[in-house]
């Protein structure tokens, strides 16, 4: 008992040799602990570990202790040697720790919620909007003068323009917290490259800009996703309009690039240019670079961060070169391993890269009936004049349990799920649906559809017995495409 222990747990070397451990220094809530100590020791084992002990004034505190046994020549228990440090202030550092990881998890699953709540507040009447303006553009609901026709594009212009904020505010809070993943496949990068020029020229077409596109090789299948890949061109071409004055010129190049098994993908204009200073700041989130209250460019400043995750995300990269008042560059450089894709393959992988069927979808039967369980009564007027429009029959339930109820009675030949529902929720009914005692039942097509549009949400839908996955808001043509596909696959066709 050295000078050290005296001063450790406050007891002279005279007051404590005589006396147990039990006696001195083993806290009231550690005896169970002193007796595994003791046991091991007695079976010639040392013991070394985290133990709450106490001083003489009785206030625990914890000590990383180490006991070796000490025996004697005729090898009985006659003691041991321990070394005792005290680790209060770490083990209160570790609580702390814990304790604030604790709320961080807390504030990130508020977070969570709170994105999906608003997800779903703000997808659900959208997806009102955005199909009124899709069926009066159709002229479903009859003729529209040149004047209507023009209205009805520019709410749903305005609808999409308010659909993209609301997806990069969700992609950026699901790359933040890590549960954005990517679905990738060989895809033929063409593809890829004239659909997101496509998705511009009408802006670039308003401008009277001049778009080029070149490409070296011809052919260069990359494995990406392609959708994100999309996403990432879109955001940088849609900015290159943006910036360009009328008249102006913008462009894509690609160029393989073998020797170093990379791809660079250079979306190029002769815009206004990005002053040096403002360089550093440009892939910042949420950071417009004219914050001013008379800017002339709208826009939420998520475009280029969410472009610098996700090709970061693929194992690349991306860059900026810019001289004010002549032009910007900016460089996506990705992984590429060149091979010659094999003929066969080239119509799955434009489908991929286009996110379309490979085939365009058969007319759906005229008698083919929809079941649709949705609580919004907006959306399923909406929905039920388009599909009506198609020659489908359409039958309205507003919950979960009216569908269940129902559908033996309605028999229909596909089901339109909505997930979020009063009382039983559209998981829980596709669930009981497929346990079903008739195989008729248990075995139709379901399309889940949600507004929540959140991380994992297709993979639970998937799950529960969904066969596709629709996100609030969708094109009601993409719906009645899907409808028709899925029942097409459910009579073998």
């Amino acid at each position: 008992w050295n000078r050290a222990a005296e001063e450790l747990y406050g007891w002279t070397a005279a007051e404590a040799i005589g006396h147990t451990v039990d006696e001195r220094v083993v806290a009231e809530t550690s005896q169970a602990q002193a007796a595994e100590i003791m046991a091991a020791l007695q079976m010639g084992q040392a013991w070394s570990g985290e133990f709450l002990v106490r001083r003489r004034d009785g206030l625990p505190f914890w000590a990383q202790v180490a006991d070796t046994p000490v025996r004697d020549h005729n090898g009985q228990l006659i003691g041991m040697i321990g070394v005792s440090s005290d680790i209060s202030a770490r083990k209160q550092t570790e609580e702390a720790l814990r304790l604030a990881n604790a709320e961080m998890q807390r504030a990130l699953r508020l977070k969570d919620e709170f994105l999906a709540n608003m997800s779903h507040e703000l997808r659900t009447p959208l997806t009102a909007i955005l199909g009124l303006a899709e069926t009066l553009a159709a002229q479903i609901a009859g003729p529209l003068n040149e004047k209507q026709q023009r209205y009805a594009g520019i709410i749903s212009e305005n609808g999409n323009h308010l659909l993209a904020l609301i997806n990069s505010v969700l992609d950026m809070a699901k790359l933040d917290a890590g549960k954005l993943e990517l679905q990738v496949q060989p895809c033929a990068l063409e593809e890829i490259c004239h659909a997101s020029l496509q998705l511009i020229r009408g802006m670039a077409q308003k401008k009277r800009q001049t778009v080029r596109f070149a490409m070296e090789p011809a052919m260069i299948t990359v494995s990406v996703d392609a959708l994100r890949l999309r996403q990432i061109l879109v955001n940088l071409l849609g900015n290159a309009v943006k910036f360009t004055p009328e008249d102006g010129v913008i462009g894509l190049e690609v160029t393989g690039e073998p020797d170093a098994g990379t791809v660079r993908l250079v979306v190029w204009d002769n815009g206004i240019g990005i002053p040096p200073q403002d360089l550093p700041r440009l892939f910042d989130p949420f950071v417009q670079l004219d914050s001013s209250l008379a800017r002339q460019h709208e826009g939420s400043g998520l475009g280029l961060p969410l472009v610098k995750r996700l090709a970061e995300l693929h194992g690349g990269s991306v860059s900026v070169e810019s001289t004010p008042g002549a032009g910007s560059r900016f460089i996506v450089v990705l992984p590429w391993a060149p091979a010659q894709p094999h003929a066969e393959d080239g119509a799955a992988q434009n489908a991929v890269a286009d996110g379309l069927p490979a085939s365009p979808p058969a007319v759906a039967t005229p008698t083919a009936t929809v079941m649709m369980v949705e609580d919004n009564e907006v959306n399923i007027a909406v929905t039920t004049d388009f599909l009506v429009a198609h020659n489908f029959r359409v039958v309205a339930v507003r919950s979960g349990q009216e569908f269940l109820a129902r559908v033996a009675e309605v028999r229909p030949d596909i089901v339109l799920m909505d997930i979020q529902l009063p009382g039983l929720d559209g998981l829980t009914a596709i669930r009981r649906l497929r346990a079903d005692g008739d195989p008729q039942l248990a075995g139709l097509p379901v399309i889940a559809v949600t507004a929540l549009a959140m991380s994992g949400d297709r993979e639970r839908c998937l799950a529960a017995g969904a066969n596709e996955y629709l996100s609030k808001p969708f094109r009601l043509q993409k719906l009645a495409d899907l409808i028709a596909e899925l029942l097409r696959a459910s009579k073998g066709l």
